[in-house]
């Protein structure tokens, strides 16, 4: 829209701002051309995402090219919370070696928030879960990334293994109608609580006794490392971003998104062995990685260079 793209440019000409930071990533072009002619001297691309947000098509490859070269020409600064995704979008940064504007800093999360009092039970009791049951629990929005499908499927099959086992959905999306008939056509109704959105995640995530996660697509799961922090027993995909986001011990214990009886034996195992859920633990280790004070400074270091 030229009209608009005169409109931003006048707007960005007329603020003054000292820094321009745009953390949508590979659209971010459009702006970072506007701001260096606006003459704005900090100009900073942040991506969080390492795949595509849309359906693709040539045109649509052809316009996030030339957005992504836009970024590359003008940006003081080129930040990703993961190496895939500057390694997706950007295939020629090398790592970083030959320009300094790269650089790669990961989410920062408050591990006080998800280390503190709640008890199991005391979750279970508002959830409205026995405290007998096996909870496999997902926190995501209801989304193709999220591979909600296998899940149930995966689901179907332990159920007709184990008694005492209940599942758990949280996120956007999980309480609608659409999604509660997917549960429906898998006979999954009685053993499955769909809560939605909440603002209470600390108190799920303690309900929890294992978390599953096996997204086909993530940036860096901001769920996943709540889970970690949380102190839970982790089960997630084998794609490059979660093998960035967790430790190096946990890389063999990563699952094919998709194989649907290799995870059910996974799990089944898991419920039954107390010694494998803590290899799956990694708890310490999230807390240092994603350490909220540290990774926010790396951030504003950046910001007000």
């Amino acid at each position: 829209n030229p009209a608009k793209t005169v409109q931003q440019l006048r707007f960005f000409r007329r603020e003054a701002f000292d820094i321009v930071c745009d953390f949508t990533g590979n659209f971010a072009g459009l702006n970072m051309w506007l701001a260096k002619r606006a003459g704005i001297p900090r100009r900073i691309a942040l991506d969080r995402r390492s795949s595509h947000a849309f359906r693709q098509s040539r045109h649509k490859l052809l316009y996030i090219r030339l957005q992504n070269k836009l970024v590359f020409r003008h940006a003081t600064d080129i930040l990703s919370n993961t190496q895939h995704a500057l390694d997706a979008f950007f295939p020629y940064w090398e790592g970083g070696r030959y320009d300094s504007r790269f650089r790669v800093i990961s989410n920062g999360v408050n591990a006080n928030f998800f280390q503190n009092s709640i008890t199991r039970i005391n979750a279970r009791e508002k959830l409205g879960i026995g405290n007998d049951e096996f909870v496999v629990g997902h926190l995501g929005r209801f989304d193709p990334a999220k591979n909600h499908a296998t899940m149930l499927q995966v689901y179907r099959k332990i159920v007709s293994r184990v008694a005492n086992v209940r599942f758990v959905y949280c996120g956007l999306g999980t309480d609608s109608a659409e999604f509660i008939t997917l549960v429906k056509n898998e006979g999954l109704v009685d053993r499955t609580l769909c809560l939605g959105t909440r603002d209470d995640i600390p108190l799920v995530l303690r309900a929890f006794d294992l978390f599953y996660f096996p997204s086909v697509t993530e940036g860096q799961p901001n769920a996943l490392i709540e889970a970690m922090i949380s102190g839970l027993p982790v089960l997630t995909s084998d794609i490059p971003t979660i093998r960035e986001a967790v430790p190096e011990k946990m890389h063999s214990l990563l699952i094919d998104p998709t194989d649907v009886e290799a995870t059910e034996l996974v799990i089944l195992a898991l419920i039954n062995d107390e010694k494998l859920q803590e290899k799956h633990r990694c708890q310490q280790w999230a807390t240092d990685r994603y350490d909220a004070e540290r990774n926010f400074k790396l951030f504003a270091d950046v910001l007000f260079a």
